[in-house]
């Protein structure tokens, strides 16, 4: 049986050491050869296993033999207004899809200045719609409730829900309000804020955000009777 390459590259030497052992266990089926070494023959290449930046994507593509450690196209799922998009385009093509009745209806909401909050209300109309249906309706179970998510967050900042057109646009005032404050102690770095990790990169503010993703609030969501009816998420890792 022929031997295949694998190429490990990684910035942290401890993981670097890390990974070439592990797949050294495998000799002499697997070759291991570090991102450093100039190697002209790549025709037995299995694998990159390197920095997502470094990562030789053009190989990736034109072999279905040469895989990689990492997701080329991962913003469009850790960005929760990219991976909306995704999921839209997805389900238009394929109606019968569970995604259809399992994803919450969500809408992609891009805002520079509250002062333009009519104009992006536009690109949402359903929303619009059902905040004005709220009018005049007391019994808070009846009434259709929204939930307003930052693209680039995790852990839950940033997130807000809502019911009226006043309630959203106090909830935006405010977050643009703090901008001026954010700015006065951010450091004058390159960094553009994006860590690429699905959430903010450290020093980065939530009002620094532009995009977001409204999502219609589910009311009586499913519970857990054994855990005091709490709510629940399920995190899922997808190996591609």
């Amino acid at each position: 049986m022929c031997s295949r390459t694998v190429i490990i590259g990684m910035d942290e030497p401890y993981v670097q050491g890390i990974l070439q052992r592990a797949f050294g266990k495998y000799s002499p089926l697997i070759k291991v050869q570090s991102a450093d070494d100039n190697a002209n023959d790549l025709s037995d290449l299995l694998m990159h296993w390197r920095e997502y930046e470094t990562i030789d994507w053009t190989s990736v593509h034109r072999s279905s033999t040469i895989f990689s450690n990492a997701y080329c196209f991962r913003k469009g799922l850790i960005r929760k207004a990219q991976m909306a998009f995704n999921i839209k385009m997805y389900t238009a093509k394929h109606p019968t899809s569970i995604l259809c009745t399992h994803v919450p209806e969500t809408w992609i909401f891009e805002l520079d200045d509250v002062e333009y909050l009519d104009e992006a209300l536009m690109e949402c109309f359903e929303v619009e719609q059902g905040m004005q249906a709220n009018t005049g309706v007391s019994d808070s179970r009846l009434r259709q409730q929204f939930i307003l998510k930052p693209s680039l967050t995790a852990r839950g900042a940033g997130i807000y829900v809502f019911d009226t057109r006043e309630r959203l646009q106090e909830l935006l005032e405010n977050e643009f309000a703090s901008d001026d404050e954010d700015d006065d102690g951010d450091d004058d770095g390159d960094d553009d804020g994006d860590d690429d990790s699905g959430g903010l990169a450290q020093g980065q503010a939530v009002s620094q955000i532009r995009e977001w993703v409204i999502q219609r609030y589910i009311n009586r969501p499913l519970l857990l009777p054994a855990h005091q009816n709490r709510k629940f998420h399920i995190r899922v890792y997808v190996l591609a």
